[in-house]
């Protein structure tokens, strides 16, 4: 799993952020993850320019065991092992330097499964800013401050303002690297066919800054349809934020 640079032994000037997504990537495939002259010193590569010339962050994956690998081979290990990395890189490809370094947030789930309009479902989700691969050294991992979801306007929204929402630590205080987090949240707002889409952030302390990291999955409203709404919602489908 290899970032920019290749021809140089220096870090990029976004070195520390690159390691920080490589190494998540290579918590989902199982890969090494190590800047590219680390492997072998190369010279004009495609990471090294599209990281250089235009600020992209740029990857390689090393895959498979051979220079023609055979289809049965791509099709049940290869494609397998790396579509979560590439499913996370389309996930963070918004703030590529910033979401890997917070923990991600998963398991979100809405219970339950139906209720009539305007009554409360539990909102319940996972925080965890361990899920590094740590081959070749420790990525930094820090307490979850916090957790916050957001209805239909997402953190990130330009045109219209996000309403922050907290959510609870599920054994009461937020002081781990790993958290559980819940919030009760009313659904009257889809009675009236207000709420399209339910976003959980989650926010990592700083060391040294105070600052935090927003990013998450984001969860439909209970049984929205876009023309109105059932005379029962259902909460049985989720959506990964992109």
């Amino acid at each position: 799993m290899l970032w920019p640079w290749g021809f140089s032994y220096s870090p990029a000037p976004n070195g520390a952020a690159l390691q920080t997504l490589g190494r998540k990537f290579a918590y989902f495939n199982g890969y090494e993850p190590k800047q590219s002259v680390g492997l072998y010193a190369t010279d004009g590569t495609t990471d090294d320019f599209a990281y250089g010339e235009l600020g992209l962050a740029a990857y390689t994956f090393e895959v498979g065991t051979a220079f023609f690998q055979g289809c049965a081979t791509f099709e049940n290990v290869i494609l397998p092992d790396n579509l979560p990395a590439l499913i996370y890189a389309a996930k963070v490809s918004r703030t590529p330097y910033q979401t890997p370094a917070g923990p991600d947030t998963g398991n979100v789930l809405v219970s339950p499964a139906a209720v009539d309009p305007g009554a409360e479902v539990w909102l319940t989700a996972t925080l965890d800013d361990t899920r590094y691969n740590n081959q070749n050294g420790a990525e930094p991992t820090q307490d979850v401050a916090a957790a916050e979801y957001y209805v239909d306007v997402p953190p990130w929204s330009t045109e219209d303002i996000a309403v922050a929402r907290s959510m609870a630590a599920t054994d009461g205080t937020f002081d781990e690297s790993a958290e559980g987090a819940v919030a009760a949240v009313d659904t009257g707002a889809c009675a009236r066919g207000g709420i399209s889409s339910l976003y959980v952030a989650r926010t990592r302390r700083q060391l040294g800054r105070g600052q935090h990291r927003l990013s998450g999955r984001c969860l439909p409203c209970p049984g929205l349809s876009p023309r109105g709404f059932p005379q029962r919602l259902t909460a049985r489908q989720t959506c990964i934020l992109i």
